[in-house]
């Protein structure tokens, strides 16, 4: 289905009680050897390892980054006076850090401080944006402090406590005779076996170890592995680290797929993996940062495919989702569907009913040819087939570039090994000329956002990378490392580093205590929900890349055309001439939207 964007979460719990570890709401996951006693400092039971994110400290997973006990490193207690601050023991927080109990957080996204210190989430629930929300499933919500997808369970079906009696089922949150076009029963609960991780491809088929359910199949996200029933980042685990059962020795960090002593530039250490903030689901912004709900890191920020809409916490589509069809909240009957946004009798012209939502098959990248079948990441739908854009080529439904891809070079398969590299679609140990080798790709160094000057060099949050140099759009400005607009960051309010204090907000460069006319209050900033790139239409909506805000809603500028969240020129670009993903032959150039 088009209409909900959800992703699969995973968690391995142990014992659930208070310990006393310079924190009072950390939980227990202390591992314990045969005879009782706690594992050694960088061991866990069965060769496995912490979250990411977090070490091993005398039998606790702890995040290191936070712990004022362990502070950069087992044992590493920061004195009484001292807070823990991204792995560094100081008299302060890092700016967008809280103090709670001398642990320095994120309060946006940290589950046991989760928008105020000791507001803890139940285990289920993740943190979004400083609120504990149920995330997995169609219509998550929390029924007595446990949370399920009221779309589908016959007990709290549309509503908490509201359960089907007799022989009716639970179909897009109402009970009924049948469940509805496309949906299979299971149990008593309506469910699409193409995409629910509890029933992926049948009744019982659960995705785990960190899959989700992609075409009835349990697949790795975009960039991981399956090693021993597990998703990895071979780039970044130390368990795996450049292929599965490769483990980094005790000191040693997973850098680009490599054991070493240190991170490349331009990643971050986080437990013993070295992440790109701007790109990693885990660790999206920060250490420990998770994106969830179907969002997925983009520039540093958990975001939601193209113009979705985040409703409980999850992204979707309003204007085809039956259970929020034109806004959230708003459901349509059984007997109804949801065109345009709006709840009707029938889909309307050249629109396909999947399970009540009414989308275009030929276009819908969810929904692609025919109902639940769902494009790989960085893929077009184009005359209802799935197209990678940008050149690229679909191998076991991940877009990968098999010019420059070490696994997939020259045809999908094809891995070079060995620490070869692949230029030009040939395994081989020189990148061309103009081309750097970054881990195993041949990068341009003067373009490539994620590989700016140097890299791993990833650029910020709204920056493209010109000539080498991570360059800020006009009318905004440089503030450590960061692109901010100073009219309206209260932590940059008028200039850098000017914070503005307590209830104040940042209104035209000036903290004061509520927002100028015609300006929308996101947070602590003042912002034009019109044309702002990082607040567009609705809060923490962003434009990302050459992507503009025009009239509240995202769009490229000028004559140019959005693919895959890129604006390009279709009139004379190779990969995308005429229309998103159209690639011209090697010998043809496009032109005037023509491959000749």
């Amino acid at each position: 289905m088009a209409w909900l964007r959800t992703c699969v979460v995973v968690a391995a719990v142990s014992a659930a009680v208070v310990v006393g570890c310079g924190r009072s709401d950390i939980l227990d996951n202390t591992y314990y050897s045969g005879d009782g006693s706690p594992l050694p400092d960088g061991t866990s039971p069965d060769g496995g390892t912490c979250p990411t994110g977090e070490v091993l400290c005398s039998g606790v997973c702890v995040d290191i980054t936070s712990n004022p006990s362990d502070c950069g490193a087992c044992g590493n207690a920061c004195a009484p006076s001292q807070v823990c601050s991204q792995s560094v023991c100081a008299s302060s927080c890092g700016a967008g850090l809280t103090d709670c109990n001398h642990a320095c957080v994120n309060i946006s996204t940290d589950t046991q401080d989760c928008g105020s210190c000791g507001n803890a989430c139940v285990s289920t629930q993740s943190c979004v944006v400083g609120t504990c929300a149920c995330t997995q499933g169609e219509e998550p919500a929390l029924c007595s402090g446990v949370c399920t997808d009221l779309a589908s369970d016959p007990n709290n079906c549309g509503t908490c406590g509201d359960a089907c009696g007799g022989t009716l089922v639970c179909s897009l949150g109402m009970c009924a005779t049948m469940c509805a076009p496309g949906l299979t029963l299971c149990g008593s609960s309506c469910v699409n076996t193409n995409t629910d991780d509890s029933d992926c491809g049948g009744c019982g088929t659960v995705c785990g170890g960190g899959t989700s359910c992609v075409n009835g199949s349990c697949s790795c996200p975009s960039g991981q592995t399956l090693c021993s029933g597990t998703c990895v980042d071979e780039s970044s685990n130390p368990s795996d680290c450049g292929g599965c059962g490769i483990t980094c020795s005790m000191g040693q960090v997973c850098s680009a797929g490599v054991c070493t002593g240190s991170c490349g530039t331009g990643l971050t250490l986080c437990g013993s993996s070295c992440v790109n903030e701007q790109t990693d689901d885990g660790n999206c912004g920060g250490c420990g940062i998770k994106c969830s709900g179907g969002a997925t890191c983009q520039s540093g920020a958990c975001q939601c495919y193209g113009g979705d809409t985040r409703c409980n916490g999850v992204c979707t589509d309003i204007d085809s989702d039956p259970l929020n069809c034109g806004g959230c909240g708003t459901k349509c009957s059984t007997s109804q569907v949801c065109s345009g946004g709006s709840c009707q009798t029938s889909c309307g012209t050249g629109l396909t009913d999947c399970s009540n939502a009414c989308v275009d098959v030929q276009t819908d990248p969810f929904d692609c040819g025919t109902c639940g079948t769902t494009c790989p990441s960085g893929a077009n739908c184009t005359s209802g087939t799935c197209v990678c854009g940008g050149g690229l080529t679909d191998c076991s439904n991940q877009c990968v570039d098999t010019q420059t891809d070490s696994l997939d070079c020259g045809t999908c398969g094809n891995n070079c090994g060995g620490g070869k590299t692949c230029s030009g679609g040939v395994c081989s140990g020189t990148c061309p000329t103009g081309d750097t080798l970054c881990g195993m790709v041949c990068r341009d160094l003067q373009t490539d956002n994620g590989h700016c000057g140097s890299c791993m060099n990833a650029c910020p949050l709204l920056a493209e990378c010109v000539g080498g140099t991570c360059t800020c759009p006009t009318g905004y400005t440089v503030c450590g490392g960061v692109c901010v607009d100073t009219n309206q960051d209260p932590n940059n309010c008028g200039a850098c580093h000017t914070h503005c204090s307590g209830t104040e907000v940042c209104s035209l460069g000036s903290c004061t205590t509520t927002c100028g006319s015609g300006l929308a209050q996101c947070g602590k900033a003042c912002v034009d929900l019109q044309n702002d790139k990082l607040n567009c239409g609705f809060c923490a909506e962003v434009c990302l890349g050459a992507l503009v805000c025009v009239s509240g809603a995202c769009a490229c500028p000028g004559s140019t055309t959005d693919c895959s969240g890129v604006c390009v020129d279709t009139s004379t670009d190779v990969n995308d001439c005429g229309s998103c993903g159209t690639v011209c032959g090697t010998m043809q150039t496009c032109v005037s939207g023509t491959c000749m």
